[in-house]
């Protein structure tokens, strides 16, 4: 509660008017209305355990199932007929999620809460595994969306440099910035070449046949680094 209590909220603290006005301890008028409660310094609370600095870190983390499916459109944006780009397979005409428990998400993880309730989020060798698998497919969409946008303000992943034609280095180092921020949410200074030098020689190694397929290459690097899948 604020130090200047009003008085028509006195009686629901069970404190009638009268009292502070009346001289009550710790209460001082501030005016017909208002009152200021004085005389009562912060007091530490009792019985508090100790507490150890520094503080223990908690365990490295990868992110759930629920949270990767969930991460993946937002990411990657939309396809070129409008839809958010997923991890999915056609089954009968219909789209099925690689992160469902009928797919990949048990081997993932995933409880089904029939016979598990708890999902693992340690780092593991098949997490791996499929998170290439993921990282490659979705990066060909993305691409295969941003092929049909010739505005770079509507693409995903060429956003500040071609995607069929070799960029300056400036609009690839700019594109690369902009890249990790969307995929890591790391932020890299404009003047800073050092933090996107791993992914410039990626690009510059992938690129040698195709552009596009230097960007394809960033974008798996991105998807598979462990900056983007742990917490």
């Amino acid at each position: 509660m604020s130090r200047v209590t009003s008085l028509a909220l006195l009686p629901l603290l069970g404190l009638a008017p009268s009292a502070c006005s009346s001289g009550a301890p710790g209460a001082v008028a501030k005016g017909p209305d208002r009152y200021e409660v004085t005389g009562r310094d912060p007091a530490a609370p009792f019985d508090h355990p100790p507490v150890d600095v520094p503080p223990v870190s908690r365990a490295t983390r990868r992110m759930t199932v629920e949270m990767l499916e969930g991460s993946v459109p937002v990411v990657a944006g939309a396809a070129a007929d409008g839809t958010p780009i997923q991890w999915t397979r056609t089954v009968k005409g219909q789209r099925v999620s690689r992160f469902s428990i009928d797919e990949y998400g048990a081997a993932l993880g995933r409880p089904d809460y029939r016979t598990t309730t708890e999902e693992p989020t340690e780092p593991s060798a098949l997490y791996v595994k499929f998170m290439d698998d993921m990282a490659r497919d979705v990066c060909g969409q993305i691409v295969a969306a941003d092929a049909t946008r010739a505005d770079g303000a509507d693409r995903t992943l060429a956003r500040f440099a071609p995607l069929d034609a070799a960029g300056s280095p400036d609009e690839v180092r700019t594109n690369l910035r902009y890249l990790k921020l969307r995929f890591l949410g790391q932020r890299v200074a404009d003047d800073d070449d050092a933090g996107i030098a791993d992914l410039e020689t990626l690009y510059q190694a992938a690129s040698t046949s195709s552009p596009r397929d230097g960007w394809q290459a960033v974008c798996v690097g991105l998807m598979t680094s462990p900056a983007f899948h742990v917490y």
